[in-house]
C-alpha cells in the first residue's frame, strides 16, 4: 500500500519506519516519476537489478537480485495470481532451460531458449526469514525485430541497429558482409561505412537482414540527419 509521507523541501527526511518498509522520492509536481524503491533496512529485503527486461524468443536472459547474506533456503519462482510459489528448477514448464547461480548476497536466474509464454514477473523467495520482496523483474519475450536503419549525417553514412525491444545496454553484434566486427557492440555503428559492403546487426543467435549498397544510398538520401 502506497503512502505519501509529507511535502518535504529538503533532500533528507527523518521518520520512524518499519524495518521492511520501501521508500522512494520525487520532485514536487512530478510525483508520477519517482525514484526506484529503496528498502529502509537491507537486511530484510530483496532488491532486483532490473525492474523490467525485454528480449527475443529463442535467446537467453539473466535476472538478478541482491539480499543480505544471512540466508540458507531460497528459490526463484514465477509470480502468479493467485500466488503459487513453485521453484522454477522443479517446474516442468521450464525443465532444463533454467539455471540458478547464487554467490553470497546475490542470486541470478538464467532462462535459456526463451518462449513467448515465459513472459511473466519473476521473484526470489527466501524461506528462512519473513523477508520483504519488491515486485520482482518483469520479463517480456517478443519475436525478433532487429533492423539496420541508415541515415546521412554531415560526417557520412550512419548506421543504427534498431529494435522495439532491446535497449542500449544489450551487447550487439555488427557484421560487415559476413564478417563479425568485434569492436562494435553498441546500437550505433561507429566505424567507417563502405558503400560497396553490406551491413547487418545481431543479438545472440538473431541477425537482421543486411543493408546493401543501393538500399543504403536510397535510405540515406531520404533520411537526412543534421
Amino acid at each position: 500500500m502506497k503512502k505519501k509521507l509529507s511535502d518535504h523541501q529538503q533532500n533528507t527526511i527523518q521518520e520512524m519506519f518499519f524495518i521492511q518498509t520501501f521508500i522512494s522520492c520525487a520532485v514536487k509536481g512530478h510525483e508520477d516519476f519517482p525514484s526506484p524503491l529503496k528498502c529502509v533496512n537491507d537486511w530484510y529485503c530483496v532488491t532486483y537489478t532490473k525492474r523490467s527486461i525485454c528480449t527475443f524468443k529463442g535467446s537467453s536472459v539473466d535476472i538478478s537480485c541482491h539480499y543480505d547474506e544471512r540466508t540458507s533456503s531460497s528459490f526463484w519462482y514465477r509470480f502468479e495470481v493467485p500466488q503459487h510459489h513453485r521453484d522454477l528448477t522443479a517446474d516442468p514448464q521450464y525443465g532444463r532451460r533454467v539455471e540458478v547461480f547464487s554467490p553470497i548476497g546475490s542470486s541470478t536466474l538464467r532462462i535459456k531458449d526463451l518462449k513467448k509464454n515465459d513472459s511473466a514477473n519473476y521473484r526470489f523467495k527466501i524461506t528462512s526469514y519473513n523477508w520483504k520482496n519488491l515486485p520482482g523483474t518483469t520479463l517480456t519475450v517478443t519475436d525478433p525485430d532487429l533492423n539496420v536503419q541508415v541515415f546521412l549525417s554531415p560526417f557520412g553514412l550512419k548506421l543504427i541497429c534498431h529494435s522495439s525491444c532491446l535497449q542500449d545496454r544489450f551487447p550487439l553484434i555488427w557484421y560487415e558482409n559476413d564478417r563479425i566486427i568485434p569492436e562494435e557492440k553498441s546500437a550505433s555503428y561507429r566505424g567507417h561505412v563502405w558503400p560497396m559492403n553490406s551491413y547487418s546487426c545481431g543479438y545472440q543467435t538473431h541477425r537482421s537482414q543486411p543493408v546493401c549498397e543501393f538500399i543504403t544510398y536510397i535510405k540515406a538520401a531520404a533520411s537526412p540527419v543534421y
